[in-house]
């Protein structure tokens, strides 16, 4: 591990180029949660959030924006958008628009 003088901290690199630079063979960052949910915000400045988050209690993976969910998959493969509770293989609340000769 190391720590430059600007402030980049490298784990398996000696180099690193960025604030926190990962590197070896298939290499896993883990954000454990003892109890409760994990989660890994990205943000611009504080104005703007972007959770990727494991719900603890509801067996989901999410992905939010600033005010809402915007996306859920379940541990049995279900895919919720605009919904934290997909009751399909892929469930949408709200609006939505095929083109291009989709189907369901």
């Amino acid at each position: 591990m190391v720590l430059t003088e600007t402030g980049n901290l490298g784990i398996g690199t000696t180099s690193p180029n960025e604030l926190l630079e990962v590197s070896g063979t298939s290499p896993i960052i883990r954000v454990l949660a003892i109890s409760g949910n994990s989660t890994l915000r990205l943000t611009d400045n504080g104005v703007r959030n972007w959770d990727l988050k494991v719900v603890d209690v509801s067996d989901y993976f999410e992905v939010g924006g600033t005010s809402a969910t915007s996306l859920v998959v379940t541990g049995a493969g279900n895919v919720g958008i605009g919904t934290t509770a997909p009751t399909a293989k892929l469930h949408v609340v709200g609006s939505s628009v095929l083109s291009n000769g989709a189907t369901i």
